[in-house]
């Protein structure tokens, strides 16, 4: 299919044509060129015309990208799952019987060696959602006490699903090597039913990732929080988003971070602003009700999008807004230090909502918004490179590499967003050095043997970002430096931790997607019609953002009780595929091209 070619047209009359000042049919080689017997000379000197021709009308194409991002890369890889209502469920007696099997799989000791891999290295994932660290050992010792009198009620289950969703975070970030050295492999075989003797891998860390997850909902679920609200509702829910839980579940996060922002809002557990009466207990609940609240912010940010229509973090105005009033007071510290963590990470957070704001959007940013986005962030970042970074504990080491990898996103986002936008010098230099910047990060941790850390979700989802805005660039500017930037962004992206399962597939489907579609670019050529987006590969590039799209606004799985008051058929992925428009002036060969390709690389292959 990629050797298809069609007569070639250009948009100026060719350059021999020009000089003898006759008039041009702007074929490649021109009518006049071939009477003459000029063909080579033509078709050289027309070359110059039609390799530039690309940067003519690159700016749109970058426009485009930033609804393609939006889609594709945040929308339909993460936050898309399809709703089956077809499937066959699984009844509730075998979800709480395997389960339970899972919860008998733990025992004792082996739950105190996870809670210590959690204290001595996964503290700023989640110390800033308990207000008392060392009471976690105390109630992992009541937890055992309950198993054995079978002594439950809300409050305790309540504990038992906070330390379950510690417990699952420990089995999402514990390398394999410290894994198989706590667990026995040998009762997984017969309950996973494996024909084959099963030893510890990437595959099977990740299946008891899954199930001590599903352990944890089943316990959340046991404290009837629908009518016993608690605030360890909201704790074990942000243990479990430093988890891929969300990527793997977005439908199920969404609802269970919408419990979440109840559970916020009617007991107005938001309004956490000391006061001058506040008893000490009072005081130390207050802020850690802060720190909760900030986490709780940057999840309902990450998980926006168009199937989470509640919102929490909107009500945070734009750091933005403070700027100028602290640029007109002299005396005042702008490097002053942060009150917690976690308002630091929100900060930068808001930075990067202020930039992803304009993915779907046809309005421009304002250039003093970039600018402002930019000042602010040379604050942020003399902030993060302050932060205290003792070189014998993870913990502090883990704290500082998430801020130091957020400011390095923030930095990639804006210089992209001033290279779509406003094209200037220093533009694309500074995307490729950030995402230099970001390698090596990851790199970093690979080196020095705490490559844990790059399983966090975010690292995901940046390599993402970035790998796919170079192939998309790629496709239609050939350049040196993206051509190797791209050799080390794929590498990094095949040597990622496998413990991303599905997602990763998922984006190294797209690279090779992408891949393809620059051949397609390179080796298939059309008749100009006087629209530079006349091309098979702007066609896929469109359909794949209007499949993903009605893909997120379908309803029809959820009314199907309306009968014939729905046409289920309206809103079909075939419709872009094959079908002809009427007032369409593309040829059938280049639909035939269009088709082909969708077929066999379609993007709904990026969908949960």
């Amino acid at each position: 299919m990629f050797n298809r070619t069609t007569e070639l047209k250009s948009k100026h009359p060719c350059p021999v044509c020009t000089r003898r000042k006759v008039k041009c049919d702007r074929m490649i080689p021109c009518g006049n060129c071939r009477k003459r017997g000029q063909d080579s000379e033509c078709i050289k000197l027309s070359k110059v015309i039609t390799t530039s021709s690309s940067k003519e009308y690159l700016p749109d194409l970058l426009l485009f990208w930033q609804n393609y991002e939006y889609w594709i890369t945040n929308i339909g890889l993460y936050k898309t799952k399809s709703n089956d209502l077809n499937r066959i469920p699984s009844t509730l007696g075998r979800d709480i019987e395997e389960c339970r099997f899972w919860m008998n799989y733990l025992e004792r000791d082996q739950s105190f060696q996870l809670m210590n891999f959690a204290m001595e290295n996964l503290g700023a994932l989640y110390f800033g959602s308990i207000g008392d660290i060392s009471e976690l050992y105390l109630r992992v010792e009541q937890y055992w006490s309950r198993r054995q009198d079978e002594k439950y009620s809300v409050d305790s289950r309540y504990w038992d699903a906070l330390i379950w969703s510690v417990f699952t975070m420990c089995i999402y970030y514990m390398p394999v090597e410290k894994l198989s050295e706590i667990f026995s492999v040998y009762p997984l075989q017969e309950q996973l039913g494996s024909d084959k003797e099963l030893s510890w891998g990437d595959s099977l860390q990740s299946i008891m990732f899954k199930n001590f997850a599903r352990c944890t909902l089943l316990q959340l679920k046991e404290c009837d929080f629908m009518a016993h609200a608690d605030i360890r509702f909201i704790q074990s829910y942000l243990i479990l988003a430093t988890t891929t839980f969300s990527y793997e579940e977005p439908l199920l996060a969404n609802s269970l971070l919408t419990q979440c922002i109840h559970i916020f809002k009617s007991f107005h557990v938001d309004d956490f602003r000391p006061l001058l009466n506040d008893d000490p207990v009072e005081s130390i609940a207050k802020v850690t009700l802060g720190r909760i609240f900030y986490r709780l912010c940057g999840c309902d940010y990450l998980q926006s999008g168009p199937r989470k229509p509640i919102e929490l973090h909107t009500e945070v105005s734009s750091l933005l807004q403070h700027a100028a009033y602290l640029q007109d007071l002299p005396n005042v510290d702008v490097y002053r230090e942060e009150n917690s963590t976690e308002v630091l990470h929100w900060k930068i957070m808001s930075l990067d909502r202020d930039l992803d704001q304009y993915l779907n959007k046809a309005s421009k940013p304002p250039l003093k918004t970039l600018d402002a986005i930019k000042r602010e962030l040379d604050i942020l970042q003399y902030k993060v490179d302050s932060l205290e970074e003792d070189s014998r504990s993870s913990h502090s080491k883990f704290e500082k590499f998430i801020a130091v990898f957020q400011t390095s996103t923030v930095s990639w986002k804006l210089f992209k967003m001033y290279l779509i936008y406003y094209d200037t010098s220093d533009s694309l230099p500074k995307v490729i050095h950030y995402s230099k910047v970001i390698i090596g990060l990851i790199v970093k941790n690979f080196q020095m043997e705490i490559d844990f850390f790059n399983r966090h979700p975010m690292v995901l989802q940046t390599v993402t970002r970035a790998v796919s805005f170079m192939c998309f660039y790629q496709i239609f500017i050939e350049s040196k430096a993206i051509q190797e930037l791209l050799i080390d962004l794929t590498e990094l992206t095949a040597n990622l931790p496998p413990i991303f399962g599905s997602k990763l597939d998922k984006l190294v489907y797209l690279i090779e997607r992408f891949n393809k579609l620059k051949q397609l670019w390179d080796n298939i050529r059309l008749s100009d019609s006087g629209d530079s987006f006349h091309h098979p590969v702007f066609k896929i590039l469109q359909n794949d953002v209007k499949i993903i799209e009605l893909k997120n606004n379908e309803m029809f799985s959820l009314i199907k009780g309306l009968g014939s008051l729905v046409p289920l058929n309206r809103l079909r992925e075939e419709s872009l595929l094959g079908e002809e428009d009427e007032e369409s002036t593309e040829s059938r060969e280049f639909r035939d091209i269009v088709e082909d390709f969708q077929s066999e690389y379609s993007i709904t292959n990026i969908l949960s």
